[in-house]
């Protein structure tokens, strides 16, 4: 049963003022369960009752803190509530509860931003292993999105690209990743060529064929350099970058090629963003990763209290990673693909600001 098909409208409320009863309409949804443990509650309640205690929970927390909520229940409950301040009070709560009750959205739902699959390609049938792979992730996207999540897209991270440049004239080189290019732009997937250098020592060759295909125009490939690892800085790594962003700067249109770059360090194979994405090559695996700034936005925005948000951050993110790993497994059984992990780094996007979040927390 979807979460919508388990909400219940409920048009009144009942109100309970020293044994009489009066009415309010709030615009809100009650969830199923809810209701039924309401009318299991005793006295013959039939929706929830704000002056019961037991029936709290059923009240949103922004109307449960309010001072004058606090203040009209503790009078009622007293029975010192004159005719007058009961009318003025209904009326003053008549006017908080939609406005409050509106602003209790439903948890926020992260998007699934990439779906990514890492292959290790051969120069020689790359086109047959490139479109079995977008076939496969395909259906890990198909799933997700049944479970209920949206996806921006698939993408592809190859092994090294100069593994299988190597050896390969400078011209048949370029060819062979430009037609990596036009292939992804036809299968629809976003393309990973892999890090130009993974240690200090790698020859710097590759490094001059990536600033030729970053600074072409209409490039989607994207790539890397692993400029430091668990055994110290690479100096001759972090210069070839350097050369790298300055180069590409200067002769890709507006610089906009260093979009497609990045210098990375100690980051491990397999996560599933760019331009960090790599891998040594081996067999097939797949991780997913998840644009989840909007769940910090949604849990920062009423937990203030580092011992409280860190939880419920947690149990926020939990959930989600979950249902979406969940999908994703049992659409890859019998796949002969492996699955590496999912990534619930807070990725922004558009208007979903990570900053805004941290800002409402601090």
């Amino acid at each position: 049963m979807t979460n919508a098909q388990n909400q219940m409208p409920v048009k009144m409320l009942l109100v309970r003022f020293n044994s009489s009863f009066s009415v309010i309409r709030p615009p809100r949804l009650f969830s199923r369960d809810q209701m039924n443990l309401a009318r299991r509650g005793g006295g013959g309640v039939k929706y929830p009752d704000v002056m019961n205690p037991r029936h709290d929970q059923f009240m949103p927390s922004s109307i449960r803190g309010l001072p004058s909520f606090r203040c009209l229940k503790r009078s009622a409950t007293l029975g010192q509530m004159p005719p007058i301040l009961r009318s003025l009070s209904l009326l003053f709560l008549s006017a908080l509860l939609p406005a409050a009750v509106l602003s209790a959205a439903p948890a926020a739902k992260p998007k699934v931003r990439a779906i990514t699959g890492f292959v290790t390609i051969d120069p020689k049938n790359y086109p047959e292993q490139l479109t079995e792979t977008v076939q496969f992730l395909r259906k890990i996207s198909e799933a997700v999105k049944a479970a209920g999540y949206d996806v921006a897209g698939i993408r592809i991270s190859t092994q090294p690209f100069p593994e299988y440049t190597k050896g390969l004239s400078r011209a048949d080189a370029l060819k062979l990743l430009r037609d990596i290019n036009d292939l992804s732009t036809k299968l629809g997937f976003n393309p990973n060529i892999g890090p130009a250098m993974r240690k200090d020592t790698d020859p710097t060759e590759p490094v001059d064929l990536l600033i030729d295909v970053l600074s072409t125009p209409g490039n989607r490939l994207v790539s890397n350099l692993v400029t430091a690892g668990d055994d110290g800085i690479y100096w001759n790594a972090v210069r070839q970058a350097a050369r790298v962003i300055k180069s590409v700067g200067e002769r890709s249109p507006h610089g906009q090629g260093n979009f497609n770059f990045g210098a990375i360090s100690m980051l491990k194979p397999y996560g599933p963003f760019y331009p960090g994405a790599w891998h040594p090559a081996g067999p097939r695996q797949f991780a997913i990763g998840l644009e989840s700034a909007n769940v910090v936005m949604d849990v920062f925005a009423s937990n203030q209290d580092p011992r409280t948000a860190e939880k419920a951050l947690t149990e926020a993110l939990s959930v989600h990673a979950k249902a979406v790993e969940a999908a994703a497994m049992k659409a890859s059984t019998g796949s002969g693909w492996t699955y590496a992990g999912i990534d619930p780094t807070p990725a922004p996007g558009g208007a979903i600001s990570i900053g805004t979040a941290v800002e409402s927390f601090v």
